[in-house]
C-alpha cells in the first residue's frame, strides 16, 4: 500500500513537471524560418533630407543598403523630373548641373581603393533619368580580406528645386537593366546578382504633407540567354553593371588561373585587366 502511494505521489508530481514545462513552452516567443529569413533580408534605401522646400533649395537624396551580405557593386535608374528638379554636384564652393556622364557623389561603401571601385554612369539628363554604378574590380582580394561591407551609403545625389510641385524620385525598369528589381541591381563578391532585399524610396515630396516612404518586394528575376555583343558578357542583351561585377571576378586572371572567365578577356589578349575594363565602359548601357 506504502508502494502505490509512492508511485502516485511520483506520478503527481511527474504530471506537474510536465504541465510546467508545457507554460513555459507556450509562453516562448515562437521563431519559424520565414520570421528569421525576414530579420536577416537586405535593404536598400532612397532617402531625401527634405519633403518641403522653395525654389532654389538643395535637397540631397542618399541611396544606402542595410544587412546586404557580401554586398560588392550596384547599379540603379533613377527618374525625376526635370522640370522641378536639377541634379547638381559640388564645384569649389558652388554646384554645376549634371552632364550625362557626371559620376555620382560616392557614399560611406565602395570606397577602399585598395580593391579599385570603378564608376560607371550613363544618364539622360533632358528625360530626367540617372543611370549609374559602382563596384571594387579586385573582388578576389575584397572577398578574402576583412573588409566586407554590408551596411552604410552607397551614392549621394544632389537636387536644385526649379519648381515647388508635388514630385518623386524613384527607381524605374528600363532596358538598360533588363534583369534588375525595379530599376536596381546589387551585387555580392562572386559577382552574382543578389535578390534577397526589399527597396525602399520616399513617396510624394512638396505636397504640404508628410511623405510616405513606399516598400517593394522585388520579384524572381530571369536567367538571360547567352546571346549578343563581347561586352554583354552575361548575354541580357545589355551591357551593365552585372557585366562589370562578373568582369571585376576575373580580374587580372591569366588565361591558366582557375577564375578566368574568356567571356571578359574581350581583347583576347589571355588575361582580363584593365583594358577589357575600358573596352566595356565604351559600351556602358548599350543595348540591343
Amino acid at each position: 500500500m506504502k508502494q502505490i502511494k509512492t508511485i502516485r505521489s511520483m506520478t503527481k508530481k511527474a504530471v506537474s513537471l510536465l504541465l510546467t514545462m508545457g507554460i513555459l513552452i507556450a509562453a516562448m516567443p515562437v521563431m519559424n524560418s520565414s520570421a528569421a529569413d525576414t530579420a536577416e533580408k537586405g535593404t536598400l534605401t532612397l532617402s531625401v533630407d527634405k519633403t518641403s522646400a522653395i525654389q532654389g533649395d538643395i535637397i540631397t537624396a542618399t541611396l544606402s543598403i542595410k544587412n546586404i551580405k557580401n554586398f560588392a557593386g550596384y547599379q540603379v535608374n533613377m527618374m525625376y523630373d526635370p522640370k522641378v528638379l536639377q541634379p547638381i554636384i559640388p564645384f569649389g564652393d558652388d554646384f554645376l548641373p549634371y552632364l550625362n556622364l557626371t559620376a555620382v557623389e560616392p557614399g560611406t561603401l565602395l570606397a577602399n581603393s585598395k580593391y579599385s571601385p570603378v564608376d560607371l554612369v550613363f544618364h539622360d539628363v533632358e528625360i530626367g533619368l540617372l543611370s549609374f554604378g559602382r563596384s571594387y574590380v579586385q573582388l578576389a582580394s575584397y572577398k578574402n580580406s576583412a573588409n566586407v561591407e554590408s551596411t552604410g551609403s552607397i551614392g549621394v545625389i544632389r537636387f536644385r528645386v526649379l519648381k515647388v510641385l508635388p514630385t518623386e524620385i524613384y527607381f524605374k525598369d528600363t532596358k538598360v537593366l533588363p534583369n534588375g528589381f525595379v530599376g536596381t541591381s546589387i551585387f555580392d563578391y562572386n559577382g552574382a546578382q543578389t535578390t534577397y532585399y526589399d527597396i525602399i524610396q520616399p513617396g510624394k515630396i512638396f505636397t504640404g504633407s508628410s511623405s510616405t516612404p513606399k516598400v517593394i518586394t522585388p520579384g524572381p528575376t530571369s536567367t538571360p540567354a547567352p546571346v549578343g555583343v563581347p561586352e554583354d558578357i552575361n548575354g541580357d542583351r545589355a551591357v551593365n553593371m552585372a557585366d562589370v561585377v562578373l568582369m571585376a571576378a576575373s580580374f587580372n586572371a591569366i588565361s591558366t588561373s582557375p577564375n578566368y572567365n574568356k567571356k571578359c578577356d574581350i581583347n583576347n589578349d589571355g588575361t582580363v585587366n584593365m583594358s577589357d575594363v575600358v573596352k566595356l565602359s565604351l559600351k556602358f548601357n548599350y543595348t540591343y
